[in-house]
């Protein structure tokens, strides 16, 4: 599924999707993330269960930063740090999974769905808090399960965490479907650096 176009004398843009595409797309997700948990279960190294709690611990930095400010506006820079930190950490489960064949999946699809679902931040209106403390929360769970060698429960987490970040981004993308697609203004600066930031990604 390409998620870009090239459009002559104007150049590569971010495809616009149907709605049963982007629910695949997120179908598909959910269904790679669990089996890549379950596959790293059983070989994932202490060095990289280290790397994932790195990962959890933005999270909860970011949380206390911002039950610190009693901020709930969107901020570009914690925004930006917490995508770091989650694409580190779910590309951290596939690497570990020492799967090839998933893998190249994934390289070969761009796996887009990947890619856009988390440079497209789901929870935008959610309490940055909120937002940061579930993160952690989830995340820590799926390490724990991953620490344990529990493959059954790492896939049931690893899915349940992608099925919640895709009724988010459900919710957000038929808003903004019903918007003419336009981001809401308090969002179009983080959302034209992220779709810059994806396609530099791809190309």
């Amino acid at each position: 599924m390409g998620l870009l176009e090239q459009i002559p004398n104007r150049g590569v843009f971010v495809k616009s999707l149907s709605t049963e595409e982007y629910e695949d797309m997120l179908d598909l997700r959910e269904l790679l993330e669990g089996f890549a948990a379950r596959k790293a279960a059983a070989r994932i190294t202490p060095s990289e269960i280290a790397r994932l709690e790195t990962c959890c611990h933005v999270h909860l930095e970011l949380a206390f930063e911002a039950r610190k400010t009693r901020s709930d506006k969107l901020d570009l820079h914690q925004i930006l740090q917490s995508l770091e930190a989650d694409a580190t950490f779910h590309k951290t489960i596939l690497d570990s999974s020492d799967c090839t064949q998933l893998i190249s999946i994934m390289d070969n699809l761009s796996i887009a769905s990947l890619v856009l679902a988390r440079l497209i931040p789901e929870d935008l209106d959610q309490n940055p808090a909120e937002r940061y403390e579930r993160v952690y929360r989830e995340h820590s769970q799926i390490v724990d399960a991953l620490r344990r060698a529990d493959s059954n429960e790492a896939c049931r987490l690893a899915m349940e965490h992608i099925h919640r970040k895709k009724q988010y981004v459900l919710a957000r993308y038929h808003r903004e479907k019903q918007s003419v697609g336009a981001p809401a203004p308090d969002h179009q600066e983080l959302f034209q650096h992220l779709s810059n930031q994806f396609l530099k990604s791809v190309i």
